[in-house]
């Protein structure tokens, strides 16, 4: 085992070394190429799955930079890999959820290949099928909230120094982090702790100094990315672990007493909403997300709201005239421009950035994907999520609550934004899809308990 191990580092070294021979300019390749070979040795190697999960999802962040080329394609042996390996250790065969998914993903891409509805951009193709074949592998391992904990604490505090570093360091006015967007970033953020967050305070895996500390953290790294969604998705999130906290503690003491609740999740949401304001008042006005704010509340609409307005038009009209198929992957660009050139005549129309995706993960799916895929990708989610309503209904615990708050964030960022279906979260998206439906064999360990 200590060979194995000795042998994989030294070609981990050699693949590195071989990488910064054409350009030392390939760093996010670099970086990315030792981050899947950790992961590699890890996860075959020592058998530490949500660490070689970590590398994979970090490595992931850089998909679209040009420096990550060779690591692109050698992401597709690497998790296939890991994929077999996990399949070796599972009863796979058996797993009808499991096929069920990939039986459905399967036909959708043969039907893609043999109607070619739409001018087919494969390298997409080809993101979707390694996001796919992570997902698959991460749905194999037995996640827990202390794997949670681990994974997540590790992964924030990266986010964290990343902001850091970006923010002192650079001349940009809005930090993008690893994942590019600054918008991405700041829904990743707030996602990624609302989930910690919610595990660690209603599970006591970390006391009220580090919650605190955490949150504060996540504010000012959302100050630096300058986005208005990442405080939504914070403010969605805290909302709801309060709530959490004081639903389970009721059925923890069996009052049931519905007057009691609503009271205190008020009070705490004005608190909530006091702090804020409070926050509001302190932060200089010459902050970038602040001034963004500011034009809002004046009634006056800024590029990143009209643009938003003209991707969701375009959207409505691909939908309208291309309900089955849309228009594919990296084509919404093309229709944007060509859909706001026939309003030309409008004087503001001219000030509409012309942009590449929807700003909406629903109406990104149903104008790139159609219904086809919409229904594709949404029978596969269902999957994911029959369990985790499964899970919560039988535990209510901090593990399940935390991975149903998760949600509630990004499906709230969805509606102005589409992370996590973003290739810089893609890997990130297989992840916490993969931890759902994980959630089966927790399921099928008590049936068999219950039965024998």
């Amino acid at each position: 085992m200590k060979l194995k191990g000795f042998i994989l580092i030294i070609l981990s070294m050699v693949l590195t070394a071989a990488y910064l021979l054409p350009s030392s300019d390939n760093f996010a390749g670099v970086l990315a190429l030792v981050l899947i070979g950790a992961a590699f040795i890890f996860s075959v190697v020592f058998k530490q799955h949500v660490i070689a999960n970590l590398g994979m999802v970090v490595g992931m962040h850089w998909l679209e930079l040009e420096g990550y080329f060779i690591t692109l394609y050698i992401l597709f042996p690497a998790i296939l890999t890991l994929l077999f390996f996990q399949m070796r250790n599972t009863a796979w065969y058996r797993d009808k959820p499991w096929l069920l998914s990939i039986a459905i993903m399967g036909i959708y891409v043969l039907l893609i290949l043999v109607v070619r509805p739409y001018d087919l951009r494969y390298t997409m193709f080809y993101l979707y099928g390694i996001t796919f074949l992570f997902f698959m592998s991460v749905s194999l391992n037995k996640w827990d909230g202390r794997l949670l904990h681990i994974f997540l604490s590790i992964h924030l505090y990266f986010m964290y120094l990343w902001s850091f570093v970006e923010h002192f360091v650079s001349d940009e006015i809005r930090i993008g982090g690893p994942s590019l967007s600054a918008t991405n970033f700041a829904a990743l953020i707030a996602t990624s702790w609302t989930i910690w967050h919610i595990n660690a305070w209603l599970s006591k895996k970390a006391g009220v100094l580090l919650l605190g500390a955490n949150f504060v953290l996540t504010f000012i790294c959302i100050v630096f990315t300058g986005s208005r969604m990442g405080f939504i998705g914070v403010a969605v999130g805290m909302v709801f672990s309060i709530f959490c906290y004081f639903m389970k503690n009721a059925m923890a003491e069996r009052r049931g007493r519905i007057g009691s609740f609503a009271v205190k999740l008020c009070v705490s949401t004005a608190v909530i909403l006091a702090v804020g304001l409070l926050i509001w008042k302190v932060l200089p006005d010459t902050l970038y997300i602040k001034q963004g704010l500011l034009v809002l509340a004046s009634g006056k609409m800024d590029n990143s709201s009209l643009g938003r307005i003209g991707v969701w038009l375009t959207a409505l009209d691909i939908i309208q005239h291309k309900p089955i198929w849309g228009c594919g992957p990296r084509n919404f660009l093309e229709y944007n421009k060509a859909f706001l050139e026939t309003y030309s005549a409008i004087p503001m129309v001219a000030f509409i950035p012309r942009l590449g995706h929807a700003h909406n993960v629903y109406l990104m799916l149903l104008s790139e994907q159609g219904i086809v895929g919409f229904g594709a990708v949404s029978a596969v989610s269902a999957l994911c999520f029959r369990e985790l309503l499964i899970y919560i209904k039988n535990h209510w615990d901090g593990f399940g609550l935390s991975l149903l708050g998760g949600a509630l964030v990004f499906f709230t960022l969805g509606l102005i934004d589409v992370f996590p279906l973003f290739p810089s979260t893609f890997g990130w998206g297989a992840w916490y899809m993969g931890v759902l439906f994980s959630l089966r064999f927790i399921r099928r360990k008590e049936q068999c308990e219950s039965q024998s």
